[in-house]
């Protein structure tokens, strides 16, 4: 270093020539220090299992086959209904839904929610809110993602929302963008039409029923009216159209 200019350093800060240097590197330090830690308390808070999650994994095999079992035959029932009732309604609870997802999702219909998106899922019904937790993959990192979201029925026919009130991996939050296109696609596949919107700030996803999915044996058509959440189950309710009356009314 040329001799005025260490004179000036010294001058500057102190009578060391390396002191600006050394300060600068401790600066750095701390701060990979305290990334490092927030880094670690990150992904200890993504480990983290909501209450009702941990509950629902405790589930013993057996229960949750009896539960998934209930579930099919609750779905049985509404389907018997609406074969010979013009009016006809039905319910699921939160427990048969997580027996389901533990023993009948991931052998029946592995490709429906596959475990690359999000592992384990289990669910918490409370009045109008249904939480959903899992195992999922975020950035390279596994761990615990928790969402909030409303189902409903819209005022076109057949046609649901899901607002997704929050999505967090511990306390950091997620924006649903990032699973948004596996959610199009697999809905897509299975033949529903999807669009996005938002309603009050909220990330909206519109579901439309394919019209398929609606008929019975070319005979009857179903329409779903209502869907309504409260605390431990869903309820549904709905008509059912005899197509070759309705036609020859036509």
């Amino acid at each position: 270093m040329d001799p005025e200019e260490d004179y000036f350093y010294a001058g500057e800060f102190g009578d060391d020539p390396g002191r600006l240097r050394r300060g600068l590197l401790k600066s750095l330090l701390a701060v990979l220090l305290v990334t490092a830690i927030l880094i670690s308390c990150a992904y200890y808070l993504s480990q983290r299992e909501p209450e009702f999650y941990q509950i629902a994994l405790r589930q013993s095999p057996e229960v949750a086959k009896q539960k998934g079992a209930e579930l099919e035959s609750a779905m049985w029932a509404i389907y018997n209904a609406v074969l010979e009732q013009d009016q006809w309604g039905g319910e699921v609870t939160q427990e048969q839904i997580n027996g389901w997802l533990a023993t009948e999702l991931p052998e029946k219909f592995p490709e429906l929610l596959p475990e690359d998106v999000i592992a384990k899922p289990r669910v918490s019904i409370g009045r109008g809110e249904i939480s959903i937790a899992g195992r999922a993959k975020y950035y390279g990192i596994s761990g615990i993602v928790v969402g909030k979201l409303d189902l409903f029925k819209t005022d076109q026919k057949n046609t649901f929302a899901l607002r997704f009130r929050s999505i967090y991996a511990g306390i950091i939050p997620i924006p649903i963008k990032s699973f948004a296109d596996q959610i199009t696609k697999g809905l897509n596949q299975k033949g529903y039409q999807t669009r996005w919107t938002e309603l009050e700030g909220d990330p909206l996803l519109t579901v439309v029923t394919p019209e398929e999915d609606l008929l019975i044996h070319g005979l009857y058509r179903v329409n779903i009216e209502t869907i309504d959440i409260e605390k431990r189950r869903i309820i549904f309710s709905g008509t059912t159209v005899n197509q070759v009356e309705e036609e020859a009314l036509q």
